[in-house]
């Protein structure tokens, strides 16, 4: 009993933090009693990073100058006015009836300014080109864990949702591409090594990525684990941790 609430003060001590952003939370005690619950460990892979740097060259090209497009703007209003008036004067109007709904002399006014500074404005401008450096971040993986609930250890942040791909349509085999941009490059379960979707965490202390299934992160984050219901001494001492936690 002392070492159990010895292991309870260890874990309120263990968490303390005023580090934000954390998604998820092991703790290695916890850990290892859910895997004894379960009978077995989970599995779990660690993930290659493969950080590459390369640049795109945006080409020149011209464009109108902002100027030009506002007076543009401006000479395509009054031609709108203009046939506007054309329209009214069609259907029988006089010049005065018209003049109640929109100056005549305004809008010739306005056409022949727009037309004269269309012609005198400069019109186009020239963008350089130019040259954007990015920087991607690769996801392989790079091997299975034995024990993860050994390793998985402290503040986690949720990287995202991902498939495992066969060498095809440019992946390399164990590659991890976005669930999102599997579906956007219509890749279907034969171009998956692995047919599940997978979960890619991050310490956020050594920065490490791990490949878990999704089940792990309900179960062993000490933070979003769910009180189990009560049938052995196994069951006391996982909702202990997880009390002791909630109210460190």
């Amino acid at each position: 009993m002392k070492y159990f609430n010895f292991v309870i003060i260890l874990l309120l001590g263990f968490f303390y933090t005023k580090a934000q952003n954390i998604d998820f939370v092991f703790y290695k005690e916890f850990n290892a009693l859910i895997a004894e619950k379960e009978g077995s460990s989970p599995y779990a892979y660690e993930v290659l990073n493969d950080k590459d740097t390369y640049t795109i060259t945006i080409p020149a090209k011209k464009r109108l100058t902002d100027y030009y497009k506002k007076t543009l703007a401006f000479y395509k209003k009054a031609q709108n006015d203009s046939l506007k008036i054309a329209q009214l004067k069609k259907s029988g109007q006089s010049s005065a009836e018209i003049n109640k709904v929109i100056n005549i002399a305004d809008v010739k006014s306005r056409l022949a300014t727009a037309k004269r500074i269309l012609k005198s404005t400069k019109k186009y401008e020239r963008i350089p080109s130019k040259v954007i450096t990015k920087n991607e971040n690769k996801l392989k993986i790079r091997r299975n864990l034995f024990k993860p609930e050994t390793i998985i250890l402290g503040n986690f942040k949720y990287v995202g949702s991902y498939y495992v791909t066969k060498a095809v349509k440019g992946y390399m085999q164990g590659d991890l591409v976005p669930v999102d941009i599997a579906k956007e490059q219509q890749l279907t379960t034969d171009d998956f090594l692995l047919k599940d979707v997978f979960k890619v965490i991050q310490n956020l202390n050594t920065e490490v990525m791990y490949m878990v299934y999704p089940d792990f992160l309900n179960k062993y984050p000490i933070n979003v684990a769910s009180y189990h219901d009560v049938k052995t001494n196994l069951d006391i001492k996982i909702n202990n941790l997880i009390k002791a936690y909630r109210v460190k």
